[in-house]
């Protein structure tokens, strides 16, 4: 339905020029009589024609008894138009539809136009869109005849057509919701991958901004550099580095005869009133002889020796143990001695009170 040259409503009924040759072929079944529907299509072409053909003749009915066998097609048609208006002028309001035309070849019968005239009560008509001189046809005229100008208006209108202005009658709904999602997910994977491009942009300039930053910054540092001249000597650097490792080593053997001394006061730092000592070993680690034998823990641990601590704990009975513990974690926390544990302990009699008699071994760290 056209209102002021604007489309304002399409609608697709499955009636038409199929419709009408089934009722033809029922009538005719229904009166005993056999039509096919290729004899059915031929009566329509006749009717159709301006000038009729061979085929009219033969068939056993007049032309009032071919429309009567129509007729309830035809109804049909008029009861679904009659819908479509109805549903128009809700729509819109008190607007009537004031003109009919007709298309397609069936539509050329005048009967059926007349019909839709008195069924209807508007003015129906033909669609000619070639009918009346136009501008276009200085280039390329249409033919004379009506019936041939009728027979290229289809053709017209869909050379005519376009997706985003005419409706599409020629694919179905559930054809064009398919299309349409494909459509969608295009436009969607385009977008992805705009978004994907632009963020890997971002990053690549984000990155070259970042090196731009950091040769800057270097260059600025050589030019620094430059200014008071080569610092670097190799050959200085060279006897920098043997009188460093040479003071590394006696600095090591030093310490290394130092340990003992060292071990002997963290002991009496940590000593307290209720244990008393009685005997301290030191056993010094065995270095393998290849140093590459050194397994990574031993590397890592950088372990002296095994420290051995004799003695026992007076005082209250009952805190012994706490007593004890409490001085397992000092030596715990001491940089010098590292895990120590309680290799034996025993509540023996001292001087007739209880006292608590223990062992204690640990690891020495490398000073």
């Amino acid at each position: 339905i056209f209102r002021h040259n604007e489309l304002h409503l399409t609608r697709w009924i499955r009636s038409g020029s199929h419709s009408l040759v089934g009722a033809l072929v029922e009538s005719a079944a229904e009166r005993g009589d056999t039509l096919s529907y290729e004899d059915a299509r031929n009566i329509l072409t006749n009717l159709e024609s301006e000038e009729p053909g061979t085929v009219l003749p033969l068939i056993p009915y007049g032309e009032e008894e071919i429309f009567q066998m129509m007729l309830p097609a035809l109804d049909r048609i008029v009861r679904q138009l009659e819908r479509t208006f109805e549903g128009y002028g809700h729509q819109v309001g008190s607007t009537r539809v004031a003109t009919l035309l007709v298309t397609g070849g069936p539509g050329r019968y005048w009967r059926i136009i007349n019909y839709f005239e008195e069924q209807l009560a508007l003015k129906c008509g033909l669609l000619n869109p070639l009918a009346a001189r136009r501008a276009y046809q200085s280039v390329a005229l249409p033919p004379d005849s009506e019936d041939a100008q009728l027979r290229l208006s289809a053709a017209l209108g869909l050379a005519l057509s376009d997706p985003e202005k005419t409706p599409n009658l020629m694919e179905t709904y559930r054809e064009r919701e398919v299309a349409e999602k494909k459509s969608s997910f295009a436009r969607y994977g385009f977008f992805a991958a705009a978004l994907v491009i632009m963020a890997l942009g971002a990053t690549f300039m984000y990155q070259k901004y970042a090196i731009s930053k950091k040769e800057d910054r270097l260059y600025a540092l050589n030019q620094s550099l430059r200014r008071y001249g080569n610092l670097m000597d190799r050959h200085v650097l060279m006897q920098t580095a043997a009188r460093l490792a040479t003071l590394k080593v006696a600095k090591t053997q030093k310490a290394r005869k130092l340990l003992p001394a060292a071990i002997l006061k963290e002991i009496s730092r940590l000593s307290q009133n209720n244990v008393h000592l009685d005997s301290l070993i030191f056993e010094k680690a065995q270095e393998p002889k290849d140093a590459a034998k050194k397994s990574a823990k031993q590397k890592q641990e950088k372990i002296s020796g095994t420290l051995t601590l004799k003695g026992m704990v007076d005082g209250d009975p009952r805190e012994h143990e706490a007593v004890l513990a409490g001085w397992m974690l000092k030596l715990a926390e001491s940089p010098v001695v590292t895990e120590p544990r309680v290799d034996s302990k025993k509540q023996e009699p001292y001087s007739g009170k209880e006292a608590l008699f223990f062992s204690i071994k640990a690891k020495v760290v490398h000073i």
